[in-house]
């Protein structure tokens, strides 16, 4: 979730996008409100691939105070899907 202030989101009703989908886990997921952090509930995914990204669309210019990221609850420990997780700023 991106922040303004301590509690207004800025995602909400925003357009996501990521380079593929796997099993029908959209990029809308990601930024659907919920902490539902387990598989098939409100996490996204793409498939196996080699460079994948994700991306949200603002559509405004905001002083963004916090970023959250947060990983799946149910994967094995030994397993770390946020390996190379880098957060950008594009214009």
């Amino acid at each position: 979730m991106l922040f303004t202030n301590a509690t207004e989101s800025v995602v909400s009703n925003k357009q996501a996008t990521q380079s593929s989908t796997y099993n029908e886990l959209n990029a809308s997921l990601a930024i659907d409100g919920s902490l539902n952090l387990t598989c098939c509930a409100s996490c996204m995914s793409t498939t196996a691939e080699l460079m994948p990204w994700w991306q949200v669309d603002l559509a405004n210019f905001y002083h963004v105070v916090a970023v959250e990221l947060f990983t799946r609850t149910d994967l094995d420990c030994q397993q770390d899907h946020s390996c190379g997780l880098s957060v950008r700023q594009l214009r």
